[in-house]
Protein backbone atom coordinates (compact mmCIF):
# COMPACT_ATOMS: atom_id res chain seq x y z
CA UNK A 1 0.00 0.00 0.00
CA UNK A 2 1.22 3.40 -1.37
CA UNK A 3 0.67 6.12 1.81
CA UNK A 4 -2.09 8.67 0.92
CA UNK A 5 -0.94 11.65 3.38
CA UNK A 6 -4.39 13.10 2.66
CA UNK A 7 -6.23 9.91 4.49
CA UNK A 8 -4.14 11.05 7.90
CA UNK A 9 -5.07 14.99 7.05
CA UNK A 10 -8.99 16.39 7.28
CA UNK A 11 -11.44 16.14 9.58
CA UNK A 12 -8.92 15.29 12.81
CA UNK A 13 -11.05 12.17 13.37
CA UNK A 14 -8.46 9.48 14.46
CA UNK A 15 -8.17 7.56 11.50
CA UNK A 16 -9.24 3.56 12.04
CA UNK A 17 -6.87 1.04 12.31
CA UNK A 18 -5.61 -0.75 9.09
CA UNK A 19 -2.77 -3.56 8.72
CA UNK A 20 -1.96 -1.89 5.19
CA UNK A 21 -1.93 1.72 6.53
CA UNK A 22 0.52 0.61 9.46
CA UNK A 23 2.54 -0.77 7.23
CA UNK A 24 2.73 2.12 4.82
CA UNK A 25 3.29 4.27 7.65
CA UNK A 26 6.50 2.53 8.99
CA UNK A 27 7.81 2.83 5.77
CA UNK A 28 7.04 6.80 5.60
CA UNK A 29 8.76 6.82 8.26
CA UNK A 30 12.04 5.06 7.41
CA UNK A 31 12.06 7.10 4.48
CA UNK A 32 12.03 10.54 6.36
CA UNK A 33 14.77 9.20 8.85
CA UNK A 34 16.61 8.32 5.73
CA UNK A 35 15.94 11.62 4.32
CA UNK A 36 16.86 13.56 7.34
CA UNK A 37 21.10 12.20 6.80
CA UNK A 38 21.12 13.89 3.72
CA UNK A 39 21.04 17.78 2.06
CA UNK A 40 17.57 18.54 1.66
CA UNK A 41 17.14 20.19 -2.20
CA UNK A 42 14.60 22.64 -0.28
CA UNK A 43 16.20 23.77 2.38
CA UNK A 44 15.27 27.56 2.93
CA UNK A 45 12.04 26.67 1.41
CA UNK A 46 8.87 27.66 3.77
CA UNK A 47 6.44 25.32 2.26
CA UNK A 48 8.94 22.43 2.96
CA UNK A 49 9.98 23.45 6.21
CA UNK A 50 5.95 23.27 7.19
CA UNK A 51 5.63 20.07 5.53
CA UNK A 52 8.62 18.38 6.59
CA UNK A 53 7.51 19.08 10.50
CA UNK A 54 3.71 18.89 9.79
CA UNK A 55 3.86 14.89 7.92
CA UNK A 56 5.98 13.63 10.97
CA UNK A 57 3.67 14.87 13.47
CA UNK A 58 0.40 13.63 11.39
CA UNK A 59 1.85 9.89 11.55
CA UNK A 60 3.12 10.08 14.90
CA UNK A 61 -0.42 11.08 16.06
CA UNK A 62 -2.20 8.38 13.80
CA UNK A 63 -0.05 5.40 15.45
CA UNK A 64 -0.39 7.01 19.20
CA UNK A 65 -4.29 6.91 18.31
CA UNK A 66 -4.12 3.10 17.69
CA UNK A 67 -2.28 2.49 20.94
CA UNK A 68 -0.23 -1.25 20.92
CA UNK A 69 -1.95 -1.83 17.47
CA UNK A 70 0.85 -0.09 16.23
CA UNK A 71 3.53 -2.02 18.56
CA UNK A 72 5.04 -3.01 15.18
CA UNK A 73 6.10 1.02 14.66
CA UNK A 74 7.78 1.12 18.14
CA UNK A 75 11.07 0.75 15.72
CA UNK A 76 10.57 2.95 13.60
CA UNK A 77 9.28 5.36 16.07
CA UNK A 78 12.59 4.94 17.99
CA UNK A 79 14.36 6.55 14.86
CA UNK A 80 12.27 9.14 14.42
CA UNK A 81 13.77 10.39 18.32
CA UNK A 82 16.51 11.55 16.46
CA UNK A 83 15.12 13.38 13.96
CA UNK A 84 11.69 14.69 15.43
CA UNK A 85 11.83 14.01 19.30
CA UNK A 86 8.97 16.44 20.17
CA UNK A 87 6.32 13.84 17.92
CA UNK A 88 7.73 10.59 18.64
CA UNK A 89 7.83 10.55 22.28
CA UNK A 90 4.63 10.94 22.71
CA UNK A 91 3.65 7.91 20.42
CA UNK A 92 6.23 5.65 22.23
CA UNK A 93 4.14 6.84 25.46
CA UNK A 94 0.79 5.94 23.79
CA UNK A 95 2.11 2.59 22.20
CA UNK A 96 2.96 1.27 25.42
CA UNK A 97 5.80 -0.98 24.79
CA UNK A 98 8.49 -0.41 27.16
CA UNK A 99 11.62 -2.07 25.17
CA UNK A 100 14.93 -1.53 25.97
CA UNK A 101 15.70 -0.12 23.03
CA UNK A 102 12.73 2.35 23.46
CA UNK A 103 13.43 3.35 26.78
CA UNK A 104 17.12 3.75 26.28
CA UNK A 105 16.58 6.27 23.12
CA UNK A 106 14.17 8.00 25.23
CA UNK A 107 16.75 8.69 28.12
CA UNK A 108 19.40 9.66 25.46
CA UNK A 109 17.25 12.19 24.47
CA UNK A 110 16.64 13.75 27.79
CA UNK A 111 20.40 13.87 28.58
CA UNK A 112 21.81 14.84 25.08
CA UNK A 113 19.01 16.80 23.30
CA UNK A 114 20.02 20.51 22.12
CA UNK A 115 19.48 23.07 19.80
CA UNK A 116 16.37 25.16 19.89
CA UNK A 117 14.18 22.61 20.73
CA UNK A 118 16.05 21.08 23.30
CA UNK A 119 14.01 21.71 26.77
CA UNK A 120 10.83 20.69 24.65
CA UNK A 121 12.31 17.33 23.63
CA UNK A 122 13.69 16.78 26.78
CA UNK A 123 9.97 16.88 28.27
CA UNK A 124 8.56 14.88 25.78
CA UNK A 125 10.90 12.18 26.13
CA UNK A 126 11.14 12.33 29.91
CA UNK A 127 7.29 12.11 30.43
CA UNK A 128 7.52 9.08 27.52
CA UNK A 129 10.05 7.45 30.16
CA UNK A 130 7.66 8.55 32.94
CA UNK A 131 4.48 6.43 31.51
CA UNK A 132 6.92 3.76 30.29
CA UNK A 133 8.97 3.02 33.42
CA UNK A 134 6.74 4.69 36.40
CA UNK A 135 9.92 6.49 37.14
CA UNK A 136 10.34 10.71 37.59
CA UNK A 137 13.71 10.85 38.04
CA UNK A 138 13.93 11.82 34.06
CA UNK A 139 11.38 14.16 34.45
CA UNK A 140 13.25 15.75 36.68
CA UNK A 141 16.11 16.11 34.86
CA UNK A 142 14.40 17.57 32.18
CA UNK A 143 12.80 20.22 34.30
CA UNK A 144 16.43 21.21 36.02
CA UNK A 145 17.68 21.15 32.52
CA UNK A 146 14.70 23.85 31.44
CA UNK A 147 14.74 25.56 34.25
CA UNK A 148 18.91 26.60 34.18
CA UNK A 149 19.62 25.77 30.24
CA UNK A 150 20.14 29.64 29.28
CA UNK A 151 17.57 30.50 27.04
CA UNK A 152 15.85 33.46 25.22
CA UNK A 153 12.73 32.09 24.51
CA UNK A 154 10.17 32.18 27.48
CA UNK A 155 8.18 29.08 26.72
CA UNK A 156 11.15 26.91 27.28
CA UNK A 157 10.53 28.07 31.28
CA UNK A 158 7.10 28.28 30.33
CA UNK A 159 7.15 24.27 29.70
CA UNK A 160 9.79 23.51 32.39
CA UNK A 161 7.13 25.01 34.98
CA UNK A 162 4.52 23.22 33.83
CA UNK A 163 6.43 19.83 34.24
CA UNK A 164 7.28 20.24 37.48
CA UNK A 165 3.64 20.08 38.71
CA UNK A 166 3.79 17.11 37.15
CA UNK A 167 5.88 15.52 39.46
CA UNK A 168 4.62 12.97 41.71
CA UNK A 169 5.87 13.46 45.74
CA UNK A 170 6.35 17.31 44.96
CA UNK A 171 7.31 17.41 48.90
CA UNK A 172 10.87 15.57 47.67
CA UNK A 173 11.53 18.24 45.36
CA UNK A 174 10.62 21.11 46.99
CA UNK A 175 13.63 22.78 47.90
CA UNK A 176 15.67 22.38 44.85
CA UNK A 177 13.08 23.09 42.40
CA UNK A 178 11.57 26.02 44.66
CA UNK A 179 14.98 27.92 44.09
CA UNK A 180 15.11 26.96 40.61
CA UNK A 181 11.52 28.51 39.90
CA UNK A 182 12.07 31.27 41.86
CA UNK A 183 15.46 32.22 40.21
CA UNK A 184 13.89 31.56 36.73
CA UNK A 185 10.68 33.91 37.59
CA UNK A 186 13.04 36.73 38.69
CA UNK A 187 15.04 36.61 35.14
CA UNK A 188 11.85 37.48 33.56
CA UNK A 189 12.58 41.49 34.23
CA UNK A 190 9.55 43.42 35.05
CA UNK A 191 7.47 45.01 32.66
CA UNK A 192 8.24 42.42 30.75
CA UNK A 193 9.35 42.50 27.18
CA UNK A 194 6.75 40.26 25.18
CA UNK A 195 3.12 38.36 26.06
CA UNK A 196 5.18 35.28 26.00
CA UNK A 197 7.53 36.14 28.87
CA UNK A 198 3.95 37.69 30.54
CA UNK A 199 3.06 33.89 30.57
CA UNK A 200 6.20 32.25 31.52
CA UNK A 201 5.85 34.02 34.37
CA UNK A 202 1.96 33.04 34.93
CA UNK A 203 3.46 29.37 35.02
CA UNK A 204 6.17 29.97 37.07
CA UNK A 205 4.42 31.75 39.54
CA UNK A 206 1.35 28.50 39.63
CA UNK A 207 4.39 26.26 40.08
CA UNK A 208 5.83 28.07 42.66
CA UNK A 209 2.37 28.39 44.49
CA UNK A 210 1.96 24.20 44.39
CA UNK A 211 5.71 23.82 45.92
CA UNK A 212 5.42 26.34 48.60
CA UNK A 213 1.80 26.97 49.29
CA UNK A 214 2.81 30.50 49.74
CA UNK A 215 0.93 32.91 48.02
CA UNK A 216 3.02 35.78 47.77
CA UNK A 217 4.80 34.46 44.38
CA UNK A 218 1.54 33.99 42.51
CA UNK A 219 -0.40 37.14 43.83
CA UNK A 220 2.88 39.18 42.56
CA UNK A 221 2.82 37.86 38.87
CA UNK A 222 -1.31 38.07 38.84
CA UNK A 223 -1.10 41.43 39.66
CA UNK A 224 1.26 42.57 37.19
CA UNK A 225 -0.48 40.97 34.65
CA UNK A 226 -3.72 41.67 35.66
CA UNK A 227 -1.86 45.43 35.30
CA UNK A 228 -1.74 44.65 31.74
CA UNK A 229 -5.81 45.57 31.44
CA UNK A 230 -5.90 47.81 28.52
CA UNK A 231 -2.75 47.76 27.05
CA UNK A 232 -2.97 47.02 23.49
CA UNK A 233 -2.49 43.10 22.33
CA UNK A 234 -2.83 41.95 26.13
CA UNK A 235 -6.20 41.09 26.72
CA UNK A 236 -5.91 37.54 26.16
CA UNK A 237 -2.64 37.09 28.64
CA UNK A 238 -5.40 39.07 31.13
CA UNK A 239 -7.94 36.80 30.66
CA UNK A 240 -5.58 34.03 31.43
CA UNK A 241 -4.25 35.75 34.27
CA UNK A 242 -7.94 36.23 35.32
CA UNK A 243 -8.75 32.47 34.54
CA UNK A 244 -5.69 31.86 37.13
CA UNK A 245 -7.05 33.81 39.88
CA UNK A 246 -10.83 32.71 39.99
CA UNK A 247 -8.95 28.93 39.98
CA UNK A 248 -6.46 29.69 42.82
CA UNK A 249 -8.80 32.01 44.96
CA UNK A 250 -10.37 29.00 47.24
CA UNK A 251 -6.94 28.42 48.42
CA UNK A 252 -5.42 31.75 47.97
CA UNK A 253 -7.99 32.78 50.49
CA UNK A 254 -8.41 36.57 51.78
CA UNK A 255 -4.78 37.47 49.67
CA UNK A 256 -6.57 37.24 46.83
CA UNK A 257 -8.63 40.34 47.22
CA UNK A 258 -5.31 42.18 46.39
CA UNK A 259 -6.40 41.17 42.84
CA UNK A 260 -9.49 43.31 42.68
CA UNK A 261 -8.70 46.05 41.17
CA UNK A 262 -6.58 44.66 38.34
CA UNK A 263 -10.03 42.33 37.89
CA UNK A 264 -12.18 45.43 37.62
CA UNK A 265 -9.94 46.91 35.07
CA UNK A 266 -10.43 43.76 33.23
CA UNK A 267 -13.80 44.24 32.85
CA UNK A 268 -13.58 46.75 30.39
CA UNK A 269 -12.10 44.79 27.86
CA UNK A 270 -14.86 41.89 25.90
CA UNK A 271 -12.03 39.52 25.70
CA UNK A 272 -11.17 39.22 29.61
CA UNK A 273 -14.47 40.48 30.94
CA UNK A 274 -15.86 37.07 31.10
CA UNK A 275 -13.36 35.75 33.39
CA UNK A 276 -12.83 38.69 35.44
CA UNK A 277 -16.27 38.20 35.69
CA UNK A 278 -16.07 35.00 37.10
CA UNK A 279 -13.44 36.15 39.26
CA UNK A 280 -15.11 38.54 41.15
CA UNK A 281 -18.29 36.35 41.77
CA UNK A 282 -15.83 34.01 43.81
CA UNK A 283 -16.43 34.50 47.48
CA UNK A 284 -12.95 34.82 48.19
CA UNK A 285 -12.69 38.36 46.33
CA UNK A 286 -15.64 39.33 48.77
CA UNK A 287 -14.24 41.48 51.82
Amino acid sequence: MTLDRSVLAGSGAPVPFDPDLLIAIRRRLDEICDAARQPSPAAGNPFAAVRDHSEPRELAKTLAAWGDRAEPAVPELVRLLAVRPIVAAPALAAIGQPTVECVAALRRVVETADGGEAVHARLAAARAVRSLTGSAEALLAAVRFGLTTPSKDPDDRAAAADAATELPDRADHADLLTLLLLRALQAIPVPTPSLPAHQARLKLGRALWLFTGRPEYVIEVLRSTLDLAGEDSTAWTVARAAELAADLAPDLGPAARELVPGLEAALADPVSAGAAERALKSPYFRK
